[in-house]
């Protein structure tokens, strides 16, 4: 069976998450509901590379399935999929790829931007897709919590403490700030993320600096490995899925 790859993107404002949920609008459920047409059967099964929380977007979202279509071109697939498929997730990309290939388990790294807009007021056309700090930040305050984050880790103290991963060790490549007039945007490479452990960083970073502590502290955060002594999970509209990458 050809095994079809979409890069989507979507606003995840009015969606419960990617995974399928019980009386939820998810990005999962829409998609099955859009395949299954086109397939013409009951059951679909979708690879994401990124199973995004509530209200997070995505830019370049990776999904693959196994089609019975043997002669559908890939322009097809894009055609039918965005005809079918809410104005809020659009696919972009389609190819055809080898078997073997699964969106999650293939991926070798993920990108991630946060959004921060800091100023007193949010405009209500930037209000879903970043969030807000009203207290005026420096950047270079910012930077020294970066490098304590990069590497290989046990963020046990950055994820939720729902989490069932069986390790918390993941890999964080880069992470730096960028500043576009009165937005940050915090920019994170890695093998993969836990829960909620974006978010957590975020918030633990900007809960340091409103408090002035010693950005050395992070590296006590992370060695007791105890989610309470963190700060808290920063909203949900800032992050985005930027890029997942393949060898």
């Amino acid at each position: 069976m050809p095994n079809i790859k979409l890069i989507l993107s979507y606003d995840g404002t009015d969606f419960a998450g990617f995974q399928s949920q019980v009386d939820q609008r998810t990005i999962e459920d829409e998609l099955k509901l859009a395949i299954r047409k086109i397939e013409k059967k009951d059951k679909v099964t979708i690879y994401c590379a990124g199973r995004t929380d509530t209200g997070v977007h995505a830019e370049e979202q990776v999904i693959n399935f196994y089609t019975e279509q043997q002669n559908m071109e890939p322009f097809n697939w894009i055609m039918a999929m965005n005809s079918l498929l809410p104005h809020d997730i659009r696919v972009i990309q389609c190819e055809l790829v080898a078997n073997e290939f699964n969106a999650r388990r293939s991926a070798i790294k993920r990108e991630y931007w946060y959004h921060l807009y800091n100023g007193p007021f949010i405009s209500a056309l930037q209000y879903r897709y970043a969030a807000h700090y009203p207290k005026i930040l420096s950047l270079d305050k910012l930077q020294q919590y970066i490098p304590y984050f990069i590497g290989e880790h046990d963020f046990t103290s950055f994820c939720a403490s729902t989490d069932s991963s069986f390790s918390k060790v993941r890999r964080i490549e880069s992470f730096f700030i960028e500043k576009k007039n009165d937005q940050f945007i915090f920019k994170i490479t890695g093998n993969a993320f836990l829960h909620h452990m974006i978010r957590t960083i975020i918030g633990t970073i900007l809960n340091m600096v409103k408090n002035d502590e010693d950005p050395a502290k992070i590296e006590k955060l992370i060695k007791v490995k105890d989610r309470n002594q963190a700060g808290p999970t920063y909203y949900a509209c800032g992050l985005v899925l930027k890029r997942v990458y393949y060898s």
